[in-house]
């Protein structure tokens, strides 16, 4: 008998033929996108999509290429982490490595700067600090002109302080720059926009450059730039210096955060290595002139018929000595300061130092220098040796760890300096230091970046090489996923519906299931499948508007069949869209999972009478408690909060903790081995009681025990 097929359904035929093929047609577009993304391409477009509304109306597509983009954004951001943090770890070694040459340092600084941000010219310039410089000088000759004169001739030299009424930056560095021209440059305080940053301690970028600004000289002739920033060194809210990039290419506000925090370690740096070089120039003067003060005595003892000749010029001496003297001061009171007898016992301090260690003065003097260190270090050989070498006259530089009054670490940069008496002989040690926390601190949290860095490199190596090892399962994968969406419907019991839950078709495994034939069923709503309550519920009316919505639905559902027995089902409720996206039917996937829910009823039930029952607890391997029930508790006089983390030892009679056979009965319930027996316990108030329990360990799915239940029953009290 010839079957004839209405127009109607030949139309829905059709449409199911052309739904299949769009998914099949979707599924192998997103396998080729995620192998590119698995490749790293993060750039490569949709695959059968030429315009956005075609992804627009490709849910699959949408999400995918949503996903792509975040992971471009991740990876640049993480780019940019990586980039600062291995930039402040390169140039924290940099600013460690050459304190000693304050030249090279400049150089090593600009050069590298320029080079890590890509720019084409830069400029350091740094405060004048020609005033100490030249107050060194001046006291120096003055030492000099006294030792070898020997008239009687009044000499009016200038010893005093030599001060600079103004302030200016001077260039000690530059890159690409016309060294000819401006190697020696030098610019006033609010001088051009670099004058103008050190006044205002603020960072000045700018990207549109006035032609007549600088141009950046290259093989292919003069330009102007495209970007020029002008950083501030500060320390403290105190500019140090100034920082001059130009570029061709345009400043990231990464870079700009990043320049600006190297600029606070660039001027710490500056600081301290300026000032550690000035107060060892300031020490050896002072040693020296000491010597020579020696020397021009003996001399006058022996020539004392030179004596009257040279009265005003020992009277010069004297003032040029009050001057040091003063300027020696100075130096002290802008460092913390503090001096030891030579055994190593506090004679004096300054405030600076009290103020940065936490203690007053009175608590200082006469204790031990041991007093700020680290009681370990204090026994080791090295601290002895160190003030033996103090002892001997030996200079000691560097940076050290101390503490405080209330025990917190402060890093210093010191330098203890033995002082001699008029006899020559060393009487006590000057400590000059800067507390360089903050930037020991800034170092660790640099170092312990770029630790976790590449240990999340190593991780990320390890993962690619995983990625690798398994490209042929994935392979494999994807040519089973063409059949596995031919297995659903051969596994799966499915059921269609329209959006208003109206059923359309199902496969015969939903048929078997439920006990309909199609015939039966079709048209008909879903509320033949569920409780009658639940249908006329609020919440059964708020499941099908958001299916509507297209809102896909998943989870355990109850349902009845067809002779209103009991079914329960792993269900999934899918809407379908159309090229609009409306929801044109639901296509529900499920698993008839009602035997496992009544084994898992089952289960829960019986734990329920057992923990009726039974007085239960449950140890770790190494026996400590982890919960009880109430009967145990009840039994034993305990709370839960009392117990729980306290060994089970707490239960058994004095004396049984520590035997053999106690000791072996935890490892045979560690070992896997069941015991069960009648168990004399004692409980929290000194009761004793006779219980038969069995102790159980549970298996993990290695087959590891990781931890052990005992069930019990009270026999009776003894």
């Amino acid at each position: 008998m010839l079957k004839v097929i209405t127009s109607r359904k030949w139309k829905y035929l059709y449409q199911q033929e052309q739904s299949l093929r769009t998914l099949e047609s979707d599924i192998t577009n997103a396998q080729q996108f995620i192998q590119l993304i698995q490749a790293g391409d993060l750039t490569a477009p949709y695959p059968g999509t030429d315009t956005t509304d075609t992804v627009l109306n490709n849910p699959l597509a949408t999400s995918l290429i949503t996903m792509r983009d975040q992971m471009k954004i991740i990876a640049k951001k993480e780019s940019e982490r990586t980039w600062t943090t291995e930039g402040l770890a390169n140039f924290a070694e940099i600013l460690r490595s050459h304190q000693t040459d304050i030249d090279k340092l400049y150089d090593n600084i600009l050069t590298t700067l320029v080079k890590y941000v890509k720019a084409n010219q830069g400029g350091l310039f740094i405060v004048n600090t020609s005033d100490i410089s030249q107050t060194i000088h001046t006291e120096q000759e003055a030492v000099s002109q006294l030792h070898s004169n020997k008239s009687h001739t009044k000499h009016k030299s200038s010893t005093a302080l030599a001060t600079t009424e103004s302030v200016e930056l001077e260039m000690v560095a530059c890159y690409a720059y016309d060294r000819k021209k401006y190697i020696h440059k030098k610019i006033g305080i609010g001088e051009g926009l670099t004058g103008q940053c050190y006044l205002e301690a603020e960072t000045i970028y700018l990207t549109d450059i006035p032609d007549d600004y600088l141009n950046i000289t290259s093989g292919l002739g003069t330009a102007s730039p495209s970007s020029v920033l002008i950083v501030p060194l500060k320390l403290d809210e105190k500019v140090q210096g100034v920082l001059e990039l130009a570029s061709f290419n345009k400043f990231e506000p990464y870079q700009i955060e990043f320049i600006e925090k190297l600029g606070e370690s660039i001027a710490s740096t500056i600081s301290n290595t300026r000032a550690s070089l000035q107060t060892r120039q300031l020490l050896e003067m002072s040693q020296k002139q000491a010597m020579e003060l020696k020397s021009q005595e003996e001399v006058m003892r022996q020539n004392l018929e030179e004596m009257a000749a040279t009265q005003e010029e020992i009277k010069r001496r004297e003032t040029d000595g009050q001057n040091l003297l003063i300027a020696f001061q100075t130096i002290m009171n802008t460092f913390a300061s503090i001096e030891f007898d030579m055994e190593g016992n506090i004679l004096d301090a300054n405030q600076n130092f009290l103020n940065t260690m936490g203690y007053t003065s009175e608590e200082l003097k006469g204790k031990h220098h041991r007093l700020f260190v680290d009681p370990i270090y204090v026994q080791t050989p090295d601290y002895i040796e160190f003030w033996r070498n103090l002892q001997a006259g030996n200079v000691f530089t560097g940076e050290v760890l101390r503490y405080s009054k209330n025990r917190q670490k402060v890093w210093m940069q010191v330098s203890y300096a033995p002082v001699k008496n008029r006899e020559g002989r060393y009487s006590k040690v000057i400590k000059l230091a800067t507390d360089i926390t903050a930037q020991k601190e800034l170092e660790f949290a640099a170092q312990q970046q770029y630790e976790e860095l590449r240990a999340q490199e190593e991780e990320l190596r390890q993962s690619m090489e995983e990625m690798t090892s398994t490209q042929e399962e994935i392979e494999r994968q994807n040519i089973e996923l063409a059949g596995l969406l031919t297995a659903i419907n051969s596994t799966l019991a499915t059921i269609e519906f329209d959006p208003d839950g109206r059923i359309l078709t199902a496969n015969n495994n939903f048929l078997n299931t439920m006990g309909y034939p199609l015939a039966d069923i079709f048209g008909k709503h879903h509320q033949i499948f569920v409780d009658p309550v639940y249908g006329a519920s609020d919440s059964y009316k708020e499941f099908w508007t958001s299916l509507r919505q297209g809102n896909s639905q998943i989870g355990e559902v109850k349902r009845f069949n067809s002779k209103g027995q009991e079914i329960w089902l792993s269900a999934s409720y899918t809407p379908v869209f159309d090229q609009e996206r409306r929801v044109i039917k639901i296509i529900k996937f499920a698993q008839d999972i009602t035997a496992q829910k009544r084994f898992t009823l089952d289960f829960e039930n019986q734990l329920t009478a057992i923990n009726r029952s039974f007085a239960v607890i449950e140890f770790n391997t190494k026996g400590e408690i982890l919960t009880a029930n109430e009967n145990f508790l009840e039994l034993m006089e305990y709370s839960l909060s009392e117990i729980q983390g306290i060994h089970h030892s707490i239960f058994v009679l004095e004396g049984q903790e520590n035997t053999e056979e106690y000791l072996q009965f935890w490892e045979k319930l560690r070992q896997g081995e069941f015991i069960s027996g009648e168990f004399v316990r004692q409980t929290k108030t000194g009761k004793q009681v006779r219980i038969k329990g069995s102790y159980n360990p549970i298996f993990d799915a290695n087959g590891h025990v990781y931890k052990i239940v005992k069930y019990a029953q009270q026999l009776s009290m003894l």
